[in-house]
């Protein structure tokens, strides 16, 4: 078999390019930094099927993490063998994850494309989203366990760049312990937003609540990205401090913290209230608790 052109040190199989090869390994080791890959030294060349046992123990996002990260990999080494500049690490990396960000939000909505909020749909599809929108919207806010407080944040952006955010923190009982919305004032997009919304909800309720926070967002890449991207050592730190938990829920199940978000970007307020909130999240809150 023909020796690796990049390298020049192993056999050029199915194997090599991916696992063994420096600029691969290199860029393995990278994602390894944000995303949830296998040591890549636990990859072992069993012969052609090295790929499918590595796969079949996989969850499907950490599947899809993998296979493309090899695609990378490969678009790399075909750079270098037809003599163009390959890209650089940080540049793969940055590509790598803002594209599987889009991924999962056309899974999270079919309606929304990146660039224009379209995409096409088959009409199974539309009545699936449906039915699953009409149960959405019968459901309410529902209570966090026993000894426990539930924080549900949202983020607001608009094209005109005025994002807000917005956060409540209700106790078992749906009382709110506290609401707050804040103006953000450098925001690149929707997630950014949310996820700022996130960190400085969680702030604000360890500081009010000394139990176990519920964490509920409407937006399911942001909740995926925390569960099994999101490496900022600011969010691990915050979540290491207390027993939390973080769920995706409806925009049905998440009006008082929207009304936040929006009266935040639309007003232009910063604000806090304890054990209470502005008159729309105090009405929305009485019709969100689901009655004991």
């Amino acid at each position: 078999m023909p020796i690796c052109p990049i390298c020049g040190k192993g056999i050029e199989d199915n194997y090599h390019p991916f696992c063994v090869c420096p600029n691969s390994v290199e860029l393995w080791k990278e994602m390894a930094n944000v995303w949830r890959l296998p040591a890549i030294e636990s990859i072992k060349n069993i012969g052609v099927e090295w790929l499918f046992q590595a796969l079949e123990v996989l969850p499907d996002t950490d599947r899809a993490m993998l296979l493309m990260l090899l695609w990378r990999c490969w678009h790399v080494r075909n750079e270098i063998v037809h003599d163009k500049c390959p890209p650089l690490i940080e540049v793969s990396k940055r590509f790598l994850c803002s594209y599987l960000e889009s991924l999962l939000c056309i899974k999270n909505d079919l309606f929304a494309d990146p660039c224009k909020g379209k995409t096409a749909v088959s009409p199974d599809a539309l009545l699936r989203i449906s039915h699953k929108r009409t149960v959405a919207a019968a459901c309410g806010w529902v209570r966090p366990d026993r000894g426990w407080v539930k924080l549900i944040s949202d983020g607001s952006f608009l094209e005109d760049g005025r994002p807000g955010s917005g956060m409540v923190l209700r106790d078992e009982q749906g009382c709110i312990i506290f609401s707050s919305c804040r103006e953000l004032f450098s925001c690149r997009g929707a997630l950014e937003a949310e996820l700022g919304a996130r960190m400085e909800g969680l702030s604000l309720a360890l500081m009010r609540s000394e139990l176990p926070v519920a964490i509920e967002m409407d937006s399911l890449v942001a909740v995926k990205m925390i569960k099994y991207i999101f490496e900022d050592r600011s969010v691990k730190h915050l979540m290491g401090l207390r027993k939390t938990s973080i769920t995706h829920v409806s925009r049905a199940q998440n009006k008082v913290s929207n009304s936040l978000a929006n009266f935040a970007r639309v007003e232009g307020r910063t604000m806090t209230w304890l054990g209470s909130g502005p008159p729309e999240a105090i009405e929305l809150n009485s019709f969100d608790c689901n009655p004991v």
